[in-house]
């Protein structure tokens, strides 16, 4: 991502998510897309054009589809002449401070010695997530505009036949060079991120699952048994998603002992049911315990295990414990805190803006912000002269530097998981009939 060259014309974008203020658009956000379409799926007839206001409504398209398609587009416009896909769009200082890169800013205080903003290489993961998420979408569409349908089909194939025939190295020698230079595979110097190297092909299989589904083509099935080593993935995320598509694809194009053997994992539902093991140790019966990484302490991570265990086995405990799962997230909880800005009536009150927003941030405790970005959370446990205090009772309403990771509004660990959620609970009340004919419920009554 060096300079722009003289006479370079800029790029424009559509479409993508930043995360919690951060100046990135990252693939890991295609998480958002996969899993809308994941509840669509399961819930085709709770979800309508007109839903959620959105500036697409009345296209005659179901809005939870054109909401998925905002993060996906960008990556679709990405995409190479060769099928890879890039990794996003950012400024060179985010991908350092988020190991995307070697090095580290020099100056990492002074937040205007940065590079322009610019397109990301293709890295570890991104070309085959995007495929098996532009898969998904394009089944889920074509009802709807068959044109796109085949855009994106097209454009997922294309990922695909990059993907499964390059290996890790062969991107990373493809793609770094002096200006940006990339993590060499297995090399990174934080040696708890070199597991992510040998996600590639994992990632691939998945895709290959949802390829199959949506087009039939057994080339896709013998992709997964050329690969035996890789039907496991190390993303909680990606091994329910990989097996969703294997174990529900036609018994004629897939293999049959992986079909029946994920259907049997699917069905037994063990993280779901892990949850609810830990849902019943603690006093307000949500999935919530430890700390330390972004959204932990929210009480909605990891509910789409849940929300495919409803769908897959109509189990009511897990439909309580979903349920339970947003009393906590909208107050029910020790501190009385709604985690989602302005909801409820009782929130943070003054949520920290990232400092590139602030004028004079260290300065500034008025709470003056930039409406729709707030970072606010719940920190970790300390000790006063009262003694201890567990994590799930330190509220810090913070502002400058001081946001807490553990419940920090990022994409994939907290915005994610609140959509599926409550996307999944309206489609079970609308499916029992307790919302009104052509009425959409007020997110403000509770």
């Amino acid at each position: 991502m060096p300079r722009p060259k003289a006479g370079e014309q800029p790029r424009r974008f559509h479409g993508g998510y930043h995360d919690a203020a951060d100046f990135d658009v990252l693939a890991n956000h295609l998480e958002v897309p996969s899993e809308l379409v994941v509840v669509y799926e399961m819930f085709p007839d709770a979800f309508a054009d007109g839903d959620l206001d959105l500036p697409e409504s009345g296209n005659g398209i179901p809005d939870i589809l054109d909401e998925a398609e905002w993060c996906l587009m960008a990556f679709l416009e990405l995409q190479l002449p060769n099928g890879a896909v890039p990794m996003g769009r950012s400024n060179l200082q985010d991908s350092l401070l988020q190991i995307l890169v070697e090095g580290y800013h020099p100056n990492k205080k002074d937040h205007n010695a940065v590079t322009p903003y610019g397109i990301l290489p293709p890295d570890w993961f991104s070309t085959p997530f995007f495929a098996a998420t532009a898969a998904q979408y394009s089944r889920a569409i074509r009802k709807f505009d068959a044109a796109k349908a085949d855009r994106y089909l097209a454009a997922a194939e294309k990922a695909f036949a990059y993907a499964s025939t390059h290996t890790r190295e062969q991107v990373w020698q493809e793609y770094s060079t002096p200006e940006y230079k990339m993590w060499k595979p297995g090399e990174r110097k934080d040696k708890s991120l070199n597991w992510q190297e040998g996600a590639w092909t994992n990632v691939c299989v998945w895709a290959a699952g949802e390829l199959l589904r949506t087009t039939g083509k057994a080339d896709y099935a013998k992709y997964v048994q050329a690969h035996p080593q890789s039907k496991e993935l190390y993303w909680s995320f990606h091994a329910t998603s990989m097996r969703i598509p294997w174990a529900i694809a036609n018994a004629e194009k897939a293999d049959a002992a992986l079909r029946e053997r994920y259907r049997t994992i699917l069905a037994g539902a063990p993280a779901a049911g892990k949850l609810l093991q830990k849902s019943s140790e603690t006093p307000y019966r949500a999935y919530v315990w430890g700390g330390g990484w972004w959204g932990s302490l929210q009480g909605i991570q990891n509910s789409s295990d849940v929300v495919r265990s409803i769908a897959l086995t109509g189990d009511q405990q897990f439909t309580d414990l979903l349920s339970l799962s947003i009393d906590w997230h909208l107050g029910c909880n020790p501190i009385a805190q709604s985690f989602i800005t302005g909801l409820g009536y009782r929130y943070p009150r003054r949520p920290e803006i990232s400092h590139f927003l602030y004028e004079f941030p260290e300065q500034d405790l008025g709470g003056k912000t930039v409406k729709g970005i707030s970072l606010y959370g719940i920190g970790g446990g300390w000790r006063d002269t009262w003694g201890g205090w567990p994590p799930v009772r330190v509220w810090r309403d913070v502002w400058d530097n001081m946001a807490e990771v553990n419940s920090e509004f990022t994409i994939n660990q907290t915005l994610t998981p609140a959509a599926v959620t409550y996307a999944a609970l309206y489609a079970l009340e609308k499916k029992a009939g307790r919302i009104p004919p052509g009425s959409k419920p007020n997110p403000l009554d509770h």
